[in-house]
């Protein structure tokens, strides 16, 4: 399957295109290099529908490489599109956060936690549970902030954050 053809098709709406080659591809490190690529294209709808799979990806359980993971956060850092930013931070549990990028991640998700799109916002402190999951040091001050939203943060916000709760142990110690 021409990956980079599929994603042609997507119109930056309607991700029927999107799923259907989701469910006949199976990836390869080349295909997620090409993913990366068009994350950070100029159009848009190919950095849109390249994020869209990385995040089906992460779903399926695919884990990225560190190299991988570094050149995601940086097209966090490249937001063209919320939708592009909302599915790159969705991504984030095949993200291999090592301890030189911990720190930058950590960083770049509070940013996003504050975003205006309440989804991206949603998803960012998702993120940012996962990440203090396994860098305890972040703990104190994602909890502090989950605990903020939770209480003053719009409600699909508030129910992300009833679920991370949920499903977080050391959140719930």
């Amino acid at each position: 399957m021409n990956l980079a053809a599929e994603i042609e098709k997507f119109d930056g709406v309607h991700t029927d295109v999107l799923e259907s080659a989701a469910l006949r591809w199976e990836p390869t490190a080349a295909d997620v290099r090409l993913l990366l690529k068009l994350g950070g294209d100029a159009d848009v709808n190919r950095a849109v529908g390249a994020s869209w799979l990385l995040k089906d990806l992460a779903g399926r359980g695919y884990r990225l490489t560190a190299a991988q993971s570094k050149t995601l956060l940086g097209l966090l850092d490249d937001e063209k599109d919320w939708q592009m930013t909302l599915h790159l931070v969705q991504a984030f549990p095949a993200v291999k956060v090592t301890r030189a990028t911990a720190d930058a991640w950590h960083a770049r998700l509070a940013e996003l936690a504050a975003h205006p799109q309440n989804f991206v916002r949603a998803w960012s402190f998702n993120a940012l549970a996962l990440l203090a999951t396994t860098h305890e040091r972040f703990r104190p001050d994602v909890a502090d902030r989950l605990e903020v939203a939770g209480h003053n943060d719009a409600a699909s916000v508030r129910a992300r954050i009833r679920n991370v709760t949920k499903t977080t142990p050391w959140l719930r110690d």
